[in-house]
């Protein structure tokens, strides 16, 4: 299921962006330079697309993994996960391909969706929603 993104308040992690301004930095004489409206677009719109699903354990072993690594992490308890977006980033030359996570939780009284991206390494989060509507 697709969730609605209507109306929640996203906030952009300086974190995620850090990573992603390096990656064009890295790449910059083949992608040219970093713009930040451009890719918070454009990573909005992979946040759109997400189909969301009970985290429930009964994913694929790789998202699997990477979001029981994760949950112990978090202050909120899931209530739901998504883990089909991907998007491509400069990776030198070449471009690399990331997958963007979405888990959705409840803390102190909210519903949050927190959207990470997979490095290969590490989780680094990109951006949250706060007070979005259920995703299931």
């Amino acid at each position: 299921m697709t969730a609605n993104n209507a109306d929640p308040s996203r906030d952009w992690s300086e974190l995620g962006e850090e990573f992603i301004r390096k990656a064009f930095a890295d790449g910059r004489r083949f992608h040219g330079d970093y713009d930040r409206d451009r890719e918070r677009a454009r990573i909005a719109a992979a946040i759109d697309e997400m189909s969301w699903r009970e985290p429930d354990g009964t994913m694929p072993l790789s998202p699997g993994l990477f979001l029981q690594a994760v949950y112990p992490q978090l202050a909120i308890r899931p209530t739901a996960a998504a883990i089909n977006s991907f998007i491509e980033l400069p990776d030198g030359p070449e471009t690399g391909t990331y997958t963007i996570y979405g888990i959705e939780g409840i803390h102190n009284g909210m519903r949050v969706r927190m959207y990470l991206i997979d490095t290969g390494s590490n989780g680094i989060p990109i951006a949250i929603d706060v007070n979005a509507p259920p995703a299931l």
